[in-house]
């Protein structure tokens, strides 16, 4: 039995109005999503109680773009609006809890990305993970997220791929800055190139510091933005390369710092892990043979709660998450 479930996908339309746009959604909603933001509310108590300031704060530094969205949600979900928005940039302040390991591969089909989210809490992330396919008019994107998600780690459109990294800086944690996740989600809406998501990506300031990789429809079209909130570097790989990232600046003029130890700590190990099983994986590696490596006990980690594979130029993507973190047989299932 392998060790990976691959997980369904919801369609949201969103050139329907709220009252039906959530309907699929809503139907396959269960306990496991609950369960994930009772799990966020849990580890960050101080949040919790200035649920109302820090939500109008984040709501104001996007202009309000996604409050009728929130809202909108939190009834077919059941919580408070705010809770969904502070979920969306749980990124900035819990850094520490996340990591990631992924790797942009050059194939005889095109470039493609197969990565880990190592991301807390992830039993119940597991649990309450699926594919979205967002569609708006002609657009349509995917990202590999959970019920009432406003922000995107991983996703992709018929044009580009990106991953978000995990990665600490001296310049901390920038509050007038554009939150992490939701920023990535405007690009996937609103980018129409790989030149033009890398661009936006490099140009924008953010509230802390990432690794994005950015794969595009053609094999040269691989890079990793590295980002402090001010600064950014684009770093590509050497010919046809695997171009690997985890959690440490392999080109910013800046030191990694902020997270936790463990993972500072296995950010080299796995990168160096990852890069050499990648080289094994030949022109046209099957699905099956890129989930092996990134189950591979050097790279998967205690808190890797996805395995994504995306491939842009055949608009391909597919979610996993590990088998031993679903625990009742219908979720297998």
């Amino acid at each position: 039995m392998v060790p990976w479930v691959e997980r369904p996908a919801i369609g949201v339309d969103y050139d329907l109005p709220r009252s039906v746009r959530y309907l699929e959604m809503q139907r396959i909603i269960g306990s496991e999503t609950r369960d994930l933001l009772d799990a966020v509310r849990a580890e960050n108590p101080t949040v919790s109680r200035w649920l109302r300031l820090f939500a109008s704060v984040i709501d104001a530094r996007t202009i309000w773009r996604h409050h009728r969205e929130a809202v909108a949600l939190s009834r077919v979900i059941g919580v408070d609006w705010r809770e969904l928005m502070l979920a969306a940039v749980s990124y900035e302040y819990v850094i520490g809890m996340f990591a990631c390991s992924t790797v942009a591969i050059a194939t005889e089909h095109g470039p493609m990305i197969a990565r880990n989210m190592d991301w807390w809490p992830e039993r119940e992330l597991a649990r309450a993970s699926y594919v979205f396919c967002h569609f708006r008019g002609q657009h349509t994107y995917y990202s590999a997220s959970w019920p009432g998600a406003l922000g995107v780690v991983t996703g992709m459109t018929e044009n580009f791929a990106l991953a978000m990294n995990a990665v600490g800086s001296p310049e901390g944690v920038r509050r007038t800055g554009y939150p992490v996740m939701l920023f990535l989600r405007r690009v996937l809406e609103k980018a129409r190139s790989f030149e033009q998501a890398v661009e936006w990506l490099c140009r924008q300031r953010l509230a802390a510091s990432c690794l994005v990789t950015v794969v595009g429809d053609k094999n040269h079209e691989r890079v990793c933005v590295e980002r402090t909130p001010t600064k950014a570097v684009v770093r590509r790989p050497a010919g046809e390369d695997p171009l690997v990232t985890t959690n440490s600046y392999q080109k910013m003029d800046a030191d990694s710092a902020g997270l936790a130890n463990t993972l500072l700590l296995t950010s080299c190990s796995r990168r160096e892990a990852l890069e050499e099983l990648a080289r094994q994986l030949g022109g046209a590696p099957a699905d099956e043979a890129l989930l092996y490596t990134l189950t591979d006990g050097r790279v998967q980690q205690r808190i890797t709660s996805q395995h994504v594979l995306m491939r842009p130029a055949t608009f391909d993507f597919r979610l996993f998450v590990p088998r031993n973190l679903l625990e009742s047989d219908d979720l297998i299932e």
